[in-house]
């Protein structure tokens, strides 16, 4: 899920607008919380409010920790706190979710949010999981830490030189074809 939080005036609380959700479908007005500051730190807050329970459709009282941070400044080896003054002039956040839908014994899922790339192959023949998670860094799309490293699945290079897709992927595609797999787009912003 991802989206742009907006303070209520005159409230410790925040709509929040979502812009993408794969788990559930959304219902209007049902993500106002409070958000309340956690002692010592600028970009940590407690979130105390209302959802829909994916499973069961219910709305119920939920609370979290939340870790504001500003999505084109952080990569996954350095987080950096979103400045509440700048909303990063109103740039546009790329976020998508790629979906593997064919590709023999593969099922998989990746999602940007910004800087940031992670993605979980299964291989439905061996019941191995591969994961990795990338970062944009210096323009380039780096490798910061993967699961079952190249021994467990044998495709494992082809199939996550695929995380680095988003420099190609354009608005309005939703099937693309690379190297035997095809991906679906579920959801995007671009």
């Amino acid at each position: 899920m991802t989206g742009k939080a907006k303070p209520i005036p005159n409230t410790n609380k925040v709509k929040y607008q979502q812009e993408i959700n794969s788990v559930s479908p959304w219902i209007p007005g049902s993500l106002a919380a409070s958000f309340n500051s956690v002692p010592n730190n600028d970009f940590v807050y407690e979130k105390i409010g209302e959802m829909q329970n994916p499973d069961t459709h219910k709305i119920q009282p939920y609370r979290e920790i939340w870790r504001d941070i500003d999505p084109l400044k952080s990569d996954a080896y350095d987080f950096i706190g979103k400045d509440p003054q700048n909303n990063n002039h109103g740039a546009k956040i790329p976020c998508f979710v790629l979906k593997v839908v064919k590709r023999d014994n593969v099922e998989g899922t990746v999602i940007r949010v910004g800087n940031l790339i992670q993605g979980a192959l299964f291989n439905t023949r061996s019941g191995e999981t591969k994961a990795a998670r990338y970062s944009l860094i210096e323009g380039e799309w780096r490798r910061c830490c993967s699961i079952n490293s190249y021994r467990y699945m044998e495709d494992e290079p082809k199939i996550f030189k695929h995380v680095r897709l988003p420099t190609g992927v354009e608005a309005g595609v939703n099937i693309i074809n690379r190297d035997g797999f095809e991906w679906e787009m579920i959801e995007t912003n671009l």
